[in-house]
């Protein structure tokens, strides 16, 4: 994106958009107040375009859709409105199954955090043309109010609190395929998960299992999901086409101010750094036991 933001910064552009090549994903860049730009994340994109959508619709049969992986802010704004809300696995042949599940509800809108979105009934799928032209039409809208798409993040994040949220994939081998194994049970076997790194792990979760999937209906999954002490909520599976295993990390925290989110981001983002390094190495000590971290 770096020459996208080149030719948006030297066309004083209020943001920059990117789809893929084949049109089904959406990538925002905005500038930030050191002039520089910065592209926003899949979860940052999801937040602002539900919000938008529940402005610009109506009903009482309204419902949200978005993947279990992705932030959990979705679901306040959708709560405050009075908006069904409803999850699923990663992907979107989950997501738009649940989406047109029930002929009486009308889903507005469905996302993923991996830059996905469907804000129409026309596409059933993830498809970044019509989510672009959503997104311009709320950056106009939020233009003549004196705001900008950041305004408008930080005023969900002061009103719902603050969600940081990274998604990675840690690449535990270099080449080939992870070894097939069982995820879930292979966490289990290799020792009680009390502790990642310096964290205390407080809830385990294993989607392999029937009963945390009993109030999502959820079918079985090959994932598992870690929730730290620090309020740090984790959800990781193998990937299955890379040698590599995905992890998604959330916090949530209550901030007052806008100086807060910023203090509050940063001091989250070194805590998910450590994380993940503990991750990759405990990763490693399971599915191939015989490498060591590279330094």
């Amino acid at each position: 994106l770096d020459g996208l933001f080149n030719v948006a910064q030297s066309s004083k552009a209020d943001i920059a958009l990117a789809n893929d090549p084949d049109g089904d994903r959406l990538a925002i860049g905005v500038p930030q107040s050191n002039g520089e730009w910065r592209a926003l994340s899949g979860n940052e994109i999801g937040a602002l375009l539900c919000n938008r959508m529940l402005q610009v619709t109506s009903g009482q049969n309204r419902k949200v859709v978005s993947s279990i992986v992705s932030s959990s802010l979705i679901e306040k704004i959708a709560e405050e409105a009075g908006v069904e809300h409803a999850q699923t696995l990663t992907g979107f042949k989950w997501i738009i199954s649940e989406a047109y599940r029930d002929p009486k509800m009308n889903t507005v809108f469905s996302y993923e955090e991996a830059l996905g979105y469907a804000v129409c009934s026309s596409v059933r799928d993830k498809d970044g043309i019509s989510a672009a032209l959503r997104f311009v039409e709320m950056a106009e809208y939020l233009k003549k109010k004196n705001l900008t798409v950041i305004d408008q993040l930080n005023n969900l994040y002061l009103k719902h609190g603050l969600h940081v949220s990274r998604s990675q994939a840690i690449r535990v081998i270099e080449h080939g395929q992870l070894p097939q194994v069982d995820f879930p049970s292979e966490l289990l076997r290799y020792g009680s998960p009390d502790i990642l790194g310096s964290f205390k792990i407080l809830e385990f979760g294993d989607y392999d299992e029937a009963a945390i999937n009993a109030g999502l209906e959820l079918p079985k999954s090959n994932m598992v999901r870690l929730i730290l002490e620090t309020g740090i909520r984790i959800f990781i599976r193998p990937s299955g086409t890379e040698p590599v295993v995905k992890a998604y990390l959330e916090k949530v925290v209550d901030v007052k101010s806008v100086d807060e989110i910023g203090n509050e981001q940063t001091r989250t983002g070194r805590a998910f750094d450590s994380i993940l390094e503990d991750l990759k190495e405990y990763l490693m000590q399971i599915l191939v036991p015989d490498q060591s971290t590279p330094n």
